[in-house]
């Protein structure tokens, strides 16, 4: 059942805002006029900015590389009163040579400026969650699901899911090969199509209120749609003509794909950056502004909806990079040690279940293309029987380790990519057992080891109670 919340009151303490909400259930009463929000990001919309300008709280332009494409908005003339005298003229006029002169403190002020960069590339994102989060909310809408994230098929380590067979034997979900493609084949199984604009975030939250996904959405910007589509051109340019080799044809998802980013190798027991070939196209791509700016966004959008998980993965990457003495990452400020470029011209992943990732994490998916995602492009939510309309450029956060996923195809004549962020569970094991394998703990440290055990056990729990519920977020549906 689908709500949309308003605001009610805001109530002040120690300057943080507490946002109160009402709860209004779509067509609730015939005599009732319809509720017309506005875009959720228009409400904070400031002129030349986007969403990851106004929480970046004044990142440099070098720290994250925004590129923007909007006109100023214009302001209204106030004519000036009149003067009862004219103006005094400065007795002596500047020489050129003072107007270029360097200031003294030039020195003092870069090297502040590079001290900050500093710190908020370690640190995160310095953003005003507080003041940003009942605007947002203003639009945002609530799913309510038959699941329980408890339930989730986590392996009995906590940091990834159950693997892929064991998993469809249990939940008794068929393959890639015997489950539907179609929508209609979809729906003939009873599954329900979710209608989303793409723009207003909507909130899926399980049978005890844990928001366990978000359907974000993008920035009301037609300069962040037009970055979208560079993005999708890009990806199209870099990849025509490619002979795809046997590793980057992923089978188990259906697409060409090439990843980059941190990975840890089982055979060598190392941390190692993963390349991804094809004479260097993933490293454009990543390097591109329009990508950038993408990935600025998704880094924000976690920070605002994910808060102590954001803050959990900054933490984790910032000492994975400190170990390798590195400052290499997919994207600047990325929370996620690694990217897969989905590539089209009509990209349609299988079922699947991405098991190898960090249980306990979102994936970041973002659709690009020429499509009609009323007729195609959906994404497909085994575990909740639901097909979510899902347009380009927009932005879904969600467990793909733990929830069966696929995409409808597009129709002939339509284009679809798609970028996708994500942390590998064993990258986060590695860096919590400070860069030692468990069995090297085992060999160094007996008594440690146990504790080690141990923790996976609670490990699970541990993340769920990471994630905000309804009520934190001041949601209320009952």
């Amino acid at each position: 059942m689908d709500y949309l919340v308003r605001p009610s009151k805001v109530c002040r303490n120690n300057h943080t805002v507490y946002p109160y909400l009402l709860l209004c259930r779509l067509g609730a009463a015939a005599n009732t006029p319809p509720y017309n929000p506005p875009a959720v990001f228009e409400a904070i919309r400031l002129p030349n900015y986007d969403i990851a300008r106004v929480i970046s709280n004044h990142i440099p332009n070098e720290a994250v590389e925004l590129t923007d494409l909007r006109a100023p908005e214009p302001l209204t003339a106030i004519p000036p009163e009149p003067l009862s005298h004219p103006p005094a003229q400065p007795s002596v006029q500047p020489s050129s040579s003072s107007l270029n002169k360097p200031s003294p403190n030039a020195g003092v002020y870069r090297r502040r400026a590079e001290k900050r960069l500093q710190a908020k590339q370690s640190q995160g994102f310095a953003h005003r969650r507080d003041t940003v989060m009942p605007q947002l909310l203003e639009t945002a809408a609530v799913h309510k699901t038959p699941v329980n994230v408890a339930d989730f098929p986590v392996d009995s380590s906590g940091w990834i899911a159950v693997n892929e067979p064991v998993g469809m034997q249990r939940s008794g979900r068929p393959s890639a090969a015997e489950a539907p493609r179609s929508m209609q084949e979809y729906l003939d199984a009873g599954f329900s199509i979710h209608k989303w604009n793409g723009r207003d975030p909507c909130l899926l939250a399980d049978v005890n209120g844990h928001v366990f996904a978000d359907l974000v959405g993008r920035p009301d910007d037609l300069g962040y749609l037009a970055a979208a589509k560079r993005a999708h051109d890009l990806m199209a340019e870099k990849s025509a003509g490619v002979v795809w080799t046997a590793k980057e044809t992923d089978a188990h998802r259906g697409v060409n794909s090439i990843n980059e980013g941190w990975f840890w190798s089982k055979e060598q027991c190392r941390l190692f950056w993963l390349c991804g070939g094809q004479k260097g196209i993933a490293a454009e791509l990543r390097n591109d502004p329009d990508m950038k700016r993408i990935a600025s966004f998704v880094s924000s959008a976690y920070a605002y909806w994910f808060p102590e998980l954001y803050s959990t993965a900054t933490a984790r990457i910032t000492k994975l990079l400190k170990e390798l003495q590195s400052q290499v990452r997919t994207f600047p400020m990325s929370a996620f040690t690694c990217v897969a470029f989905n590539f089209g011209p009509q990209v349609s992943t299988t079922l699947h279940r991405d098991w190898t990732d960090m249980a306990g994490d979102m994936c970041a998916v973002v659709a690009l293309g020429d499509f009609d995602p009323t007729t195609g492009g959906h994404l497909v939510l085994w575990d909740l029987r639901l097909l979510v309309e899902f347009p380009p450029g927009s932005l879904i956060l969600f467990p793909s380790a733990l929830i069966s996923h696929a995409n409808i195809p597009v129709r002939p004549g339509e284009t679809r990519s798609s970028i996708v962020q994500y942390t590998p569970g064993a990258v986060c094991r590695f860096v919590e057992n400070d860069f030692r394998t468990e069995k090297q703990i085992q060999e160094s440290n007996p008594a440690e080891y146990d504790s080690v055990l141990a923790a996976k056990s609670t490990r699970w729990a541990t993340a769920v109670q990471r994630l905000p519920t309804l009520a934190q977020l001041g949601v209320y549906t009952a």
